[in-house]
């Protein structure tokens, strides 16, 4: 809860706009919490300054911790935090290992089918009907997909979310 009344403050919807409010509620949820779009927020306000004084190196932080857990607006974060020379201990080797891991998490979002939680996404399984539905007009009879692994689900979790989401298509 502490994240969304950061976020109607900052965005203006609430009657009292009390920046330093919002900016603890954030920190509140990043911390005790680890809530990764907080931490991701608070590196946004520091790196730009906004309701906050200009910080470099709590934005790097708070990127840091959104980015270990996979945060791919955190991680482009960072990247252009290292390509502005805004980090002292930037490194090739370290710039080249995050625009790997958005290269990676990328992908992951573009053939993504199942979110975090195990649920079919719908506009991707909207997706794999509509290239059937093609397929089919133009008389492929073949249409390869995958499903993609859900880390937060055990092995025997993913094989039944796949063969629940092949099943879907196949009875379309």
């Amino acid at each position: 809860l502490a994240p969304q009344i950061a976020d109607m403050i900052l965005n203006g919807e609430c009657d009292e706009n009390n920046y330093a409010l919002a900016v603890n509620l954030l920190e509140f949820a990043a911390m005790k919490e680890n809530h990764v779009d907080s931490q991701n927020k608070l590196g946004e306000l520091y790196l730009n300054g906004d309701y906050v004084e200009k910080d470099l190196e709590k934005a790097h932080y708070w990127f840091t911790n959104a980015a270990e857990q996979k945060s791919l607006p955190a991680i482009e974060n960072l990247i252009a935090m290292y390509k502005d020379g805004l980090i002292d201990d930037a490194s090739n080797e370290k710039l080249e290992q995050l625009m790997e891991s958005a290269i990676s998490l990328r992908l992951m979002l573009i053939f993504a089918r199942i979110d975090e939680n195990g649920n079919i996404i719908p506009e991707a399984f909207q997706d794999d009907k509509n290239i059937i539905e093609a397929a089919s007009i133009i008389g492929c009879p073949v249409y390869n997909c995958g499903v993609n692994y859900v880390e937060s689900k055990s092995f025997y979790e993913n094989c039944n979310i796949a063969i629940d989401y092949l099943g879907k298509l196949i009875d379309f």
